[in-house]
């Protein structure tokens, strides 16, 4: 049986509405869009990494990050990570957020390899929800979000059609990966001047290591001060899921 050809894409803009042009920000001496793009890269499992942005994002975005960038509509994620993943000739397609600059290689790598042992169409970590959040992971089948693009006509539905999914289909397509401990109280992505603080502090311990999730949250405890500074933000983790529609795209 042949192997999936497997790719990260890596969800990006500009426009985002609490910190705008957050992913242009500089974190460890590199730009956050360029520090999650060489996470992803860490993957072993993943075949490609790519960018989906907005037409009219693609060159900024391009010299940001080094990374080949594909254009699509900016209102309709879906459509713009579908064409990106027909460029890439991917079977399985792993969607990360442009905000989330401490993802966890081994993370996709586990979740990757799940996805192309199993049969169901999707792979979340995030129902419910145990890791840290700003480690949110989706791995996708192409083939599924191709049906699902011909099915899905609402603008809303498509732009959110991550949370569409989690919503409406069968619990038995959907597998989910869970962590042994709930860390759900820890917040390890970019919406606010504070989050971008943390991630700055984070970022200068680790130097041009790629630490993973655990090492990461070892070092937050052991820094209360650094946790602190974004909690505010935290409240509703709690819950063990993050919101779902409204508000600004992830990225």
């Amino acid at each position: 049986m042949t192997k999936p050809l497997t790719a990260v894409i890596i969800q990006a803009r500009l426009k985002s509405t609490r910190l705008p042009r957050k992913i242009l920000a500089e974190l460890g001496g590199r730009t956050m869009i360029e520090q999650v793009m060489r996470r992803c890269r860490a993957a072993r499992l993943a075949d490609k990494v790519a960018i989906a942005c907005p037409k009219a994002d693609v060159e900024m975005i391009f010299y940001a990050s080094g990374c080949v960038c594909y254009a699509g509509p900016e209102k309709d994620i879906l459509t713009r990570l579908l064409i990106t993943a027909d460029e890439l000739r991917a079977d399985k397609i792993v969607r990360v957020t442009a905000d989330c600059p401490f993802v966890d290689p081994e993370l996709i790598d586990k979740m990757l390899s799940l996805a192309c042992q199993g049969k169901e169409p999707i792979v979340t970590n995030t129902r419910p929800r145990t890791f840290p959040d700003g480690l949110d992971l989706e791995v996708y089948d192409v083939g599924f979000l191709h049906d699902l693009c011909s099915r899905l006509q609402n603008e809303d539905d498509r732009e959110w059609f991550y949370s569409w999914c989690l919503e409406n289909v069968p619990r038995k397509h959907i597998l989910s990966v869970t962590n042994t401990h709930n860390l759900s109280h820890y917040r390890l992505t970019v919406d606010h001047p504070e989050d971008l603080e943390m991630a700055r502090a984070v970022y200068k311990a680790m130097g041009n290591e790629i630490w993973n999730a655990q090492l990461i949250v070892d070092w937050l405890d052991g820094h209360p001060e650094v946790k602190k500074l974004n909690e505010k933000h935290v409240l509703w983790s709690t819950y063990g899921a993050r919101p779902t529609r409204g508000g600004a795209e992830c990225s």
